[in-house]
């Protein structure tokens, strides 16, 4: 071998060794450029959840003190709201205009005629909830009123048209949010959509589990049977004012 050829061969092994080099200090950066970002993210990620956590504490602590007030503290701070309230419930009650959807539910202009007694309740269809449902319609009772739920009567045809007509005809709807349940959450969609009066009430070990947007509305909470009676009663009264 020449001394040229053994010059070349050096030459293009040292400049493969820096290219090399190169590549790896390169490779290193992006590491550790990827690891940094990533760690960047996973901060800003639990900052957000920190966040989300605390206004949802507020939220729950709110509610849970407005929904301690007794009866008559209730009334005396909200007489101006129930007032407005008032007058808003019966011009929705009396305005409910027949869309594509509510005609194609079969909601027909004698429909929409309240009934002041009846009270509808939307709930999981599960055994698990028959004693709930039991203390439910109990409740309703004693303030004279009659609750039902969708599967209490035998209905030939779509369920959905059954729904629909009970929460049209009621006088206000009683939703329990306890299981996530989706049906639940449909129904209880078209009964804001139609401007319905809604109390909502779960177990106090559902709160954390439940969806962020419905958290924040009022929510009667219980977690026995005399508690449910004590806050369903509160909620029932102040409702049969406002509507």
């Amino acid at each position: 071998m020449s001394f040229d050829s053994t010059l070349i061969i050096i030459a293009i092994s040292i400049i493969a060794s820096i290219i090399s080099l190169i590549i790896s200090l390169l490779l290193k950066r992006l590491t550790m450029f990827s690891k940094s970002k990533k760690y960047n993210y996973e901060e800003k990620y639990a900052l957000i959840e920190s966040q989300r956590n605390f206004y949802e504490k507020q939220i729950y602590d709110l509610t849970k003190r407005l929904s301690s007030l007794d009866n008559e503290r209730w009334l005396d701070l909200n007489k101006l709201l129930l007032s407005a309230q008032e007058n808003k419930n019966k011009e929705i009650n009396n305005k409910i205009v027949i869309n594509y959807f509510l005609k194609n539910c079969g909601i027909t202009e004698e429909n929409l005629k309240i009934d002041s007694k009846l009270v509808f309740i939307i709930m999981p269809l599960n055994k698990v909830f028959s004693s709930l449902h039991k203390n439910i319609k109990k409740i309703c009772s004693e303030n004279n009123l009659e609750a039902i739920k969708s599967d209490e009567e035998f209905i030939e045809g779509d369920i959905l048209n059954h729904i629909v007509r009970l929460i049209v005809k009621s006088r206000f709807i009683i939703a329990v949010l306890d299981g996530r349940n989706a049906n639940v959450y449909y129904e209880l969609g078209i009964a804001h959509a139609l401007g319905k009066d809604v109390i909502l009430l779960s177990s106090a070990e559902e709160y954390f589990d439940m969806p962020f947007n419905i958290k924040s509305n009022d929510i009667a909470f219980y977690n026995s049977p005399k508690t449910l009676s004590s806050e369903l009663n509160d909620r029932i009264k102040k409702m049969l004012i406002r509507t």
